[in-house]
């Protein structure tokens, strides 16, 4: 961890420096040359007169919705060329990350439930709950895309414009903290051309990886144009199953676009359709058991569920784990875990439909229509019009106890047996299908931009709904059944149990259980003046009104109805009814007001004030029954100084910035005590956080054969003031929060001393505090060939980032070499490229998770005694010794107590070294 407290005045003290020694270098060397006007220069203007000299281009980027120099933006923007996303291997936005100073990204649950933050603005249900957001955005060709964009074939990429900094006033919804834009390849066609591509590798020493592109486009008369692109992605993944000697983490694509381009009515039109069919295995997820917590004594331990139920076979069977010594710790007091959570290069799932999971992995299809428009209007105005629709569904399932065994409990309307039985197969899983349909559309008209004064106006509209439905077992009756056998580390049959059963008949869709829908509709302008030839002043504005509805359906225990079941910990029930229906509307008013000064033709200074708005939205009924129906829009307020620097000889670009933003009403995560002790959570507004940072990244030549690319950011994301519940939990040594305990009361139950839900001073989680990149190549010409020879290295490290309020759970700081041996022709190019050589292991996100198979106190007692369930609330707790809740005799009830599973941690696994041996060919 890098610990950071600098005060942000010396920040800018820093940066001003930095803009003076910048500008004292420039000036004497480019003799204060000034521009004509604003108007991006052709490419032939950009070449000075040293042909065949290397050089840094000359950027053209759409950052604020019109082309420009990447120079002249006065905001942060990091912009990855053709060739830099060649140079650096860059096959995805988890790749983008790893070389854009403030982008961080977590694969949480594989190629699902993204996880963009953008200078330390996160949110940890982002993509769990659909309702909540991360607060970065993507967009392809400057249209709005909303979810997971991870399986985008890079292969169709030109540019990745990523925009940090609040950009709602332009760029819209959900564009709070930045948006990444992915610039498509030039769909225009003067002649019949192709693309092809293959490559092959090794993926660790379990799995295999292969990428296939072909792109043709076909002239087709009166400047129309079709292009095909057909892409193919295959990662066998290199973790081992041993409950099924499998690799899991699989991953494979089957991608195409179908695009028409040509004029029309004195403008422009590009038509593309894009589908893509996703289908992974296994993802890649580890269970870090609550055997190995190490912090926060107190009830919801292994050693409370092991005074209430006696001697348990949870604690003699199963698969040791090697971070405990290779013994299972039931005695273990301690209700989390602190630290760095440590990885295995094995893991242990129940993977398949005969050990009780109906589905594992993310299956998604996806079909998507993009239509853009852009013609020129009398007087220099120009307009834009661009809509999409999406049609996508998703499937995804998971064993989510992550133990490789299961305790099977029939169901409640059946004779509650003695003792609970150890069963091969998913304890808990998760398995659903959402569909997903929205549509957008937007129209931009901008003045002359060679004017003194420049402006522009528009629309937007933006409609999504999500139906989600679970995918669930059919059981029959209950009846004895035997299963095979628990396996040891080796995979070897250990043992087998002859236990009471439920027969797994198949597995099908049930209803529609919940729907989400947003519609949000704006108007937003912008208007920008030449103050003199070197100083130039604009404002932005947005205003926008966003409705976001939930139909929440819960199951009943309706046996006449419809058989698709649900089997859960210790019920079956099925049938259907609405519990929620609820809307909530937003307004809200985002302006960015900024100042851009020309030191020099190729240098400039900027300021800027915004603020910026993620979405609120509404939490379904268990949430709303325990005191969390909706939560607010989190809402910023920004300043960003910054410098760029791109001298005309091409020797090398510079940027360097510094920000602050002040945050209120920030979304976090709020887990949620359910009466028996299930796990439930919510999005609520929890408090307020200050954010301060740095970022730079230079390339230069520093000798004509030599190109060096450095990044950097230094970030402090600080929660300044808030409350959350479970913090109290851990500290207080497990009773639940209440705001009107007295500190008497407290001490009475044998609430430790000093407990709080206090979690000011803490660190906002998924962040990290510093990211630094750098990459080097050296080229050298083939004699007597028009053949390039190309070495290039590259590492990447990101800081470690906590995974929840708390700053207990850790990812370790994470650090990624890789490589590529280049021969580039005129027309095809043969590469060896290596993706994390040294085989980092740092998880890539990390979800605290009760520890299932250790169950909850209720699921392993009798109701009545123990005073579980919503009935049984107020029951005297009368039964076992507890040594470490000081004054027990005076615990009353269980109802001031946090009684469920004890808390373990998953751990998204990182995708080891890979080498891949590349060919393309143009014609």
């Amino acid at each position: 961890m890098n610990d950071w407290d600098w005060p942000f005045h010396k920040i800018i003290a820093a940066i001003l420096s930095l803009a003076i020694a910048f500008a004292a270098a420039a000036i004497p060397a480019w003799g204060q040359e000034q521009p004509q006007d604003d108007a991006p220069e052709t490419a032939g203007d950009e070449q000075p007169e040293m042909a065949g000299e290397p050089m840094i281009e000359e950027i053209i980027v759409t950052a604020r919705k019109k082309a420009e120099r990447l120079t002249d933006v006065p905001g942060a923007v990091t912009a990855l060329t053709n060739d830099r996303l060649r140079d650096l291997n860059i096959n995805s936005i988890d790749d983008v990350a790893r070389f854009t100073p403030g982008l961080s990204f977590s694969k949480a649950f594989g190629r699902s439930t993204e996880r963009p933050v953008i200078r330390g603005l996160s949110n940890i249900l982002a993509g769990t709950a659909p309702l909540a957001e991360s607060g970065a955005s993507y967009y392809i060709n400057g249209v709005y895309f909303q979810g997971d964009i991870l399986s985008l074939d890079m292969n169709l990429v030109e540019r990745v414009e990523v925009n940090k900094g609040p950009q709602s006033a332009l760029y819209g919804r959900n564009a709070y903290s930045g948006a990444v834009n992915f610039v498509l390849k030039d769909l225009s066609v003067d002649r019949f051309r192709y693309f092809v591509k293959h490559g092959t590798g090794l993926a660790g020493e379990a799995g295999d990886i292969n990428r296939s592109a072909l792109t043709v486009q076909f002239p087709m008369g009166g400047g129309w144009g079709l292009t095909m692109s057909f892409g193919d992605y295959d990662y066998r993944g290199q973790y081992r199953n041993l409950n099924s000697n499998q690799t899991i983490g699989d991953e494979k694509t089957k991608s195409q676009m179908l695009a028409l381009s040509g004029p029309l009515a004195n403008g422009d039109l590009n038509f593309m359709m894009m589908t893509s069919e996703d289908n992974d295995g296994t993802r890649a997820l580890q269970l870090q058991r609550s055997d190995l917590n190490n912090c926060y004594p107190g009830f919801r331990s292994n050693v409370t569920r092991n005074l209430f139920r006696g001697t348990s076979p949870i604690n003699q069977r199963g698969t040791p784990d090697p971070r405990a010594g290779g013994k299972f710790e039931p005695d273990n007091p301690y209700q989390y875990y602190c630290g760095e959570v440590r990885t295995l290069d094995y893991v242990m799932l129940n993977d398949a439909p005969a050990e009780g999971l109906p589905f594992t992995g993310v299956e998604r299809d996806r079909l998507i229509f993009i239509a853009q428009y852009s013609t020129e209007l009398p007087k220099g105005i120009t307009m834009d019009v661009n809509g999409s629709m999406r049609r996508e569904v998703t499937s995804t399932g998971s064993d989510s106890d992550h133990w490789d065994y299961r305790y099977y409990s029939p169901a409640v309307n059946t004779p509650a047996p003695t003792t609970h039985f150890p069963v091969l197969g998913s304890f808990f899983n998760i398995a659903g299908q959402d569909d997903y349909v929205d549509q957008s559309f937007e129209i931009r008209i901008n003045s002359d931009q060679s004017k003194r004064v420049r402006w522009g106006a528009g629309a937007f509209n933006y409609a999504w709904e999500r139906t989600g439905s679970s995918i669930a077992w059919i059981y029959d009756d209950i009846k004895p059944a035997t299963f095979e056998c628990v396996r040891n580390r080796a995979g070897e049959c250990t043992d087998t149990w002859n236990v009471t059963g439920a027969t797994f008949l198949g597995s099908g869709k049930r209803p529609d259980v919940d729907e989400y829908t947003i519609d949000n509709d704006a108007v937003f302008g912008l208007i920008e003046a030449d103050i003199n030839d070197a100083a130039t002043i604009g404002f932005e504005l947005r205003l926008a009104s966003e409705t976001k509805s939930l139909i929440d359906v819960a199951l009943t225990d309706d046996r006449d109805g419809d058989q698709f079941c649900d089997g859960g910990i210790y019920i079956l029930s099925c049938g259907v009814k609405v519990n929620k229906d609820k809307a909530e509307k937003f307004r809200s008013t985002t302006a960015k007001l900024w100042y851009r000064y020309r030191i020099s033709e190729r240098a400039t200074m900027y300021m800027s004030f915004a603020n910026g708005n993620k979405p609120g939205g509404v939490n379904n009924q268990a949430a709303e029954k325990q005191g969390y129906p909706d939560f607010e829009e989190e809402e910023s307020r920004n300043v960003e100084l910054g410098v760029k620097v791109a001298p005309p000889d091409g020797s090398f670009y510079a940027a360097l910035n510094v920000f602050a933003n002040d945050i209120t009403k920030l979304q976090l995560t709020t887990p949620l005590a359910d009466p028996n002790g299930l796990l439930a959570s919510a999005v609520s507004n929890q408090g307020d956080a200050r954010i301060t940072g740095f970022e730079a990244e230079i390339r230069a030549f520093p000798h004509p054969a030599v190109e060096i690319g450095l990044g950097y950011t230094l970030v402090n994301p600080e929660i300044t003031n808030g409350c959350d519940a479970f913090h109290y939990i851990l500290t207080s040594g497990g009773y639940l929060y209440d705001a009107d305990r007295t500190d008497a009361e407290a001490a009475a139950m044998g609430v430790r001393p000093g407990a709080t839900c206090d979690i000011s001073g803490n660190q906002i989680p998924l962040t990290s505090k510093t990211q630094y990149n750098v990459d080097v190549n050296f080229t050298a010409a083939i004699p007597n060939s028009s053949t390039e020879f190309v070495f290039g290295l590259n590492s990447s490290f990101e800081s470690s980032k906590f995974a929840q309020v708390h700053n207990g759970l850790e990812t370790g700081d994470a650090l990624e070499h890789g490589m590529h041996i280049s021969f580039l022709g005129e027309r095809y190019s043969l590469r060896l490229t290596g993706t994390n050589i040294t085989d980092d292991k740092t998880p890539v996100a990390l979800t605290r998770w009760s520890d299932y198979g250790q169950g909850s106190l209720c699921s392993f007692t009798n109701f009545a005694v123990f005073g579980c369930g919503a009935n049984n609330r107020s029951t005297a707790f009368t039964e076992g010794q507890n040594n470490f809740i000081e004054n027990l005799d005076a615990l009353t009830t269980l109802s001031s107590v946090d009684y469920g599973s004890p808390r373990g941690t998953f751990a998204s696994l990182r995708q080891g070294s890979q080498w891949m041996l590349t060919y393309e060919y143009r014609h």
